[in-house]
């Protein structure tokens, strides 16, 4: 038995139960392990359509076997190794989105449902980087490359909705600060991904993955959670329906369909990419984050995506920064890693690494407060900040109020399944000043206990090996607004995907990336899901649901 399979071994027996025990804070009730789908009223038709015809002639021109020669190329490959083709000129960036576009068509539609609405000048752009490429000159490594956005980030000339019927007809006059940053950098913006509507707020009984204009998103593992509000972001990326793809976080929502979908997912320190144009929903919590299969191109992705909207003088610091030196095999020495469970064969090949590895005691964790108070100040910042962004971007619609009222003149389509939260925030009785200081407590109280935690062991970063709830410190990093990653960690027997977590001081992005890629280059606990099988077992589940 070699050291590798020893360490995924170990590892499945400490954290067997960490995605099946735990939830995320907007999870609940709804965390079982495998589920029935449930199915919206039977008159529900609002989910919107994919549109292909823009791309018919390039889809009836991909041939069997190159399509045969990118599935098994793009299964594994990271965004350093398709520049590689791209240099060579054996791959076009247009190729590569006619393939993708191909595999949406084959795999998601009716499926998956991960891909909301694409983006009709996604070949016309991938064109535009091949010309730029053919004259030459110095790029960066994304561009050329096909990436989704969640359904919340606005991109200028589609619609973006965070999967909401009322909010159906808003097409953004501009893209969202993270969207133009990564539109910079040379991406090519494939589309929209789905996501758990309204990020996750929209009722307790509305399952995760749903919205009332993307459907339900599915896991491409099998018939398992795929937690929210980022599923379609993380099954996207998990499915290989784009390169890389880009979710939010507000607390555990990058993190857990990251987690549960066998991806890696970076949630980064608040305010290091900016909300700018982003649907919110807490935003003193909110984060886009960047979602991948592997870390290399999570660390890609997230050095095109940092654009801070502050005067913090630590985010302007890391602003156009390479984290791909983060992943440099002289990274890892002299920092100091606290390691959470008991693990002593990755334990000693993280110290050949040249980390400084110190166990931490569990019961230590317990001085990091629980969080009992999300759902009493969830409503009030939500109703503020959404009766705030709406008219200020010019959204067909003005307040949370009418929102409201729109679903009401058609339930069945526009909330199947209620809309009890976005009530519940409408008749919030708590005051904006209230609110604002209870956000301010919120803030200082999880930074405190955090970082009193950290400076009582000396450490650079946690790692979180048997987190029964699999998830970084209880999910008290996303009030205190640190930043925080999981990354694959193998497979439960039933083929449930298992993660590792990591958590980092502010502005310590890169040390996170660093422990994280170790870890991931040690395990190789990464395997990509088996579309055809999955299909073929959520069809027997599902029955004529689809």
């Amino acid at each position: 038995m070699n050291a590798r399979t020893t360490i995924l071994i170990l590892l499945l027996a400490s954290a067997a139960v960490m995605a099946l025990a735990g939830c995320d804070q907007f999870q609940r009730a709804r965390t079982q392990a495998t589920r029935e789908f449930p199915v919206p009223e039977p008159d529900y038709d609002a989910k919107l359509a994919l549109d292909f015809a823009p791309f018919d002639e390039a889809l009836r021109a991909l041939g069997e076997e190159r399509r045969a020669d990118l599935d098994e190329f793009l299964a594994d490959a990271t965004i350093l190794e398709i520049q590689e083709r791209f240099r060579a000129g054996s791959l076009t960036s247009e190729e590569l989105t006619v393939y993708y576009l191909d595999r949406i068509r084959r795999y998601d539609v009716g499926n998956f449902n991960s891909v909301l609405a694409l983006n009709p000048d996604a070949l016309e752009d991938a064109k535009a980087r091949d010309s730029e490429r053919e004259r030459g000159g110095e790029f960066s490594a994304m561009h050329g490359i096909p990436i989704l956005m969640k359904d919340n980030i606005a991109i200028k000339g589609l619609p973006t909705a965070a999967g909401a019927y009322a909010m159906k007809d808003w097409t953004p006059e501009r893209d969202a600060a993270v969207a133009a940053a990564v539109r910079e950098s040379g991406a090519v913006i494939l589309g929209k991904a789905n996501l758990s509507e309204w990020a996750n707020w929209m009722d307790d009984s509305m399952p995760s993955g749903f919205s009332a204009l993307g459907g339900q998103t599915r896991n491409p593992y099998g018939p398992f959670e795929v937690f929210g509000s980022s599923s379609g972001s993380a099954v996207a990326a998990a499915a290989g329906f784009a390169v890389v793809t880009i979710g939010s976080e507000t607390q555990g929502s990058l993190l857990r369909p990251a987690s549960i979908n066998s991806v890696v997912g970076l949630k980064p320190t608040h305010s290091l990419v900016s909300g700018d144009y982003i649907i919110p929903l807490m935003p003193f919590q909110d984060n886009a984050g960047p979602i991948a299969r592997n870390v290399t191109d999570v660390a890609i992705l997230f050095g095109a995506m940092v654009s801070p909207d502050t005067n913090d003088s630590d985010a302007m610091a890391l602003e156009g920064r390479d984290f791909l030196g983060s992943l440099a095999p002289d990274a890892t020495r002299s920092l100091r890693l606290g390691m959470v469970g008991q693990n002593d064969e990755l334990q000693t090949a993280l110290e050949q690494r040249g980390l400084t590895v110190i166990a931490i005691d569990s019961k230590d964790l317990e001085a990091v407060p629980p969080d009992r108070e999300v759902f009493s100040i969830l409503p009030p910042v939500f109703k503020y900040a959404i009766d705030g962004f709406l008219p200020a971007v010019g959204a067909p619609v003005g307040s949370l109020a009418e929102i409201i009222a729109i679903n009401e003149e058609d339930m069945s389509n526009r909330a199947p399944y209620g809309q009890g939260n976005l009530e519940k925030s409408r008749d919030t009785a708590l005051s904006e000043e209230e609110t604002a200081d209870r956000v301010a407590e919120r803030i200082k109280t999880y930074s405190d206990a955090l970082t009193a935690l950290f400076d009582e062991y000396d450490v650079d970063v946690m790692f979180i090996s048997d987190d029964p709830n699999g998830i970084p410190l209880g999910q008290a990093y996303a009030p205190a607004g640190w930043p925080a990653m999981v990354v694959p960690a193998g497979y439960t027997p039933e083929g449930q995907p298992i993660s590792f977590g990591f958590v980092a001081r502010p502005y310590e992005d890169g040390k996170m990336l660093t422990v994280a890629y170790a870890v991931e280059q040690i395990t190789q606990a990464y395997r990509p899901p088996n579309l055809e099988a999955t299909i073929q077992m959520l069809d027997e589940r599902l029955g004529d649901e689809k």
